[in-house]
């Protein structure tokens, strides 16, 4: 009988094996996938030298360790685990507070004062910042020299909205808070600044649900009070009026929000959902405003995810004529709905910005730290500095500090107010040649895209004369808006093209 147990144990070790193997080679079952990003490691080839030195063998334990069949419920299972029975985590991103609240680490860490240590030292802190605020401006002051707006915008944080639920730590006391250090200076410089992080925590107890949810990193519907203070701001700056939005009765989530209700927890890639607190969120619905007197600008969002719940719950074609969010100064994200993209360094940046009426570095206070992601000091570079200044200043730092052309080119990127002309408030020097460059291509692509438009709209007046059944229709409203057969045709045509791509 024991024998007998031992086969049947040894036969079902051996089955599970089998499976588990066949699983991770064909991947036949269906697997619920993991929330994360995930890289492909492929099956290391087999070669003396690699097998020799053992790289094959550590290579292979990495194939094996990410390929291995049924590896997302495992690594679920265990994860529920330590959920469960000790209300832990491995992920490295997320941070347990208390009644199941869920935050990133890095708002956790700039609460309790430890995020500025991974950014900057103490020491160079208040330098650091500083020299960025007179970038900020010197950029700020370009920009205005050629019509365009800049300013400076910051989403709330959950960390501070709701601090009661936060994990247990010690604070660190000395530190320097880049949100506070930048709210004095930007006052100070007469920056244009809205600050939403202390105006949701000044309204949170009247909203019906928290902007950011028990289990989400973003916020919701709330988001959307913010973006119409934002536009209102923007509108006022450039002394134009937007079109308005118009906030109307509840309406169900969309399937996007359910998402990002539960953002945080789907990261923690457990089995079953967290038990959460018993909160009705909802959204609105949405109109926007507009009429002869509105303006549809053309804006530059360069900033964080947050950004992302404006396009989620706003028609953003309707209130701008075009928009750009670079993500983290990293991709170009365009289009209707945003749906296009492109890696930064592939967009024409000073086109671009030449071509805007507005530009807005958009984060939130506990990512101050990390500036402009780049952005002002490369604004500030491209309209500025001329190829034959830029290369001039490379080499004369290359050559007085004795370091190669590659390690100038980043001291000088990292930091432009070493160059020449560009070291006062208010820089003079401009690169006229790449602007005017710019300038032509706007005026080539607006005019050939104007030409496109009309032939557009002359070949759909041709389709609309095509149908009877249309024309009779067209007919009948001309007659009802007192207007020639041709006029009424001709609005038809023009209005089917002005929504064909949306």
């Amino acid at each position: 009988m024991k024998n007998r147990i031992v086969n049947i144990l040894c036969l079902a070790t051996l089955g599970v094996f089998f499976l588990i193997m066949f699983q991770g080679k064909t991947r036949f079952f269906p697997i619920w996938e993991l929330e994360g990003v995930t890289n492909e490691v492929k099956r290391p080839k087999l070669t003396f030298d690699e097998f020799y030195n053992g790289q094959y063998q550590t290579h292979l334990e990495e194939y094996l360790r990410n390929n291995i069949g049924f590896r997302e419920i495992m690594i679920r299972l265990f994860n529920q685990y330590l959920w469960d029975f000790y209300h832990k985590s491995y992920s490295n991103e997320v941070a347990i507070g208390k009644d199941n609240w869920l935050y990133f680490n890095f708002n956790v860490n700039e609460y309790y004062g430890k995020e500025m240590y991974r950014w900057v030292s103490k020491d160079d802190a208040v330098e650091r910042f500083t020299r960025e605020i007179r970038i900020l401006n010197k950029l700020r002051n370009v920009l205005k020299s050629y019509g365009i707006e800049f300013m400076i915008f910051t989403s709330p944080d959950k960390a501070d909205l709701y601090p009661q639920y936060l994990p247990e730590r010690e604070f660190d006391t000395t530190t320097i808070h880049a949100y506070n250090f930048y709210r004095e200076e930007f006052a100070r410089y007469d920056f244009p600044y809205i600050d939403m992080n202390s105006w949701f925590k000044d309204v949170q107890d009247t909203l019906d649900y928290p902007a950011i949810p028990q289990a989400s990193a973003h916020w919701v519907f709330p988001s959307v009070y913010a973006a119409d203070s934002l536009f209102r701001f923007m509108a006022n700056e450039k002394g134009v009026t937007m079109p308005q939005i118009k906030i109307g009765g509840k309406i169900k989530n969309s399937k996007e929000t359910e998402h990002v209700i539960r953002d945080l927890e789907f990261g923690l890639n457990l089995l079953r959902p967290i038990k959460l607190s018993d909160y009705e969120y909802y959204e609105r619905e949405i109109n926007i405003l507009a009429d002869s007197n509105t303006v549809k600008m053309n804006a530059i969002f360069v900033g964080n995810s947050f950004f992302r719940a404006f396009n989620q719950y706003l028609p953003l074609n309707e209130i701008f004529n075009e928009v750009h969010y670079w993500f983290y100064n990293m991709t170009d994200f365009y289009g209707p709905n945003l749906h296009k993209s492109t890696p930064i360094g592939e967009t024409d940046r000073l086109y671009e910005i030449i071509n805007s009426d507005y530009i807005v570095w958009f984060t939130d206070n506990a990512q101050m730290y990390k500036i402009s992601y780049g952005f002002a000091e490369d604004a500030l570079i491209k309209l500025c500095v001329s190829d034959s200044l830029w290369n001039a200043e490379v080499y004369r730092y290359a050559d007085s500090l004795h370091i190669s052309q590659w390690d100038a080119t980043l001291m000088l990127q990292n930091n432009p107010e070493l160059i020449k002309g560009l070291d006062t408030d208010n820089p003079t020097i401009r690169n006229t040649k790449a602007i005017n460059e710019a300038r032509n291509l706007y005026q080539a692509r607006h005019s050939s895209e104007a030409m496109l438009y009309e032939y557009k709209v002359e070949k759909m007046i041709e389709e609309i004369k095509s149908k009877p059944d249309l024309m009779e229709m067209i007919r009948q409203k001309a007659k009802d808006n007192n207007v020639t057969l041709e006029e009424m045709i001709e609005r038809d045509a023009r209005w089917i093209v002005d929504h064909q791509e949306n």
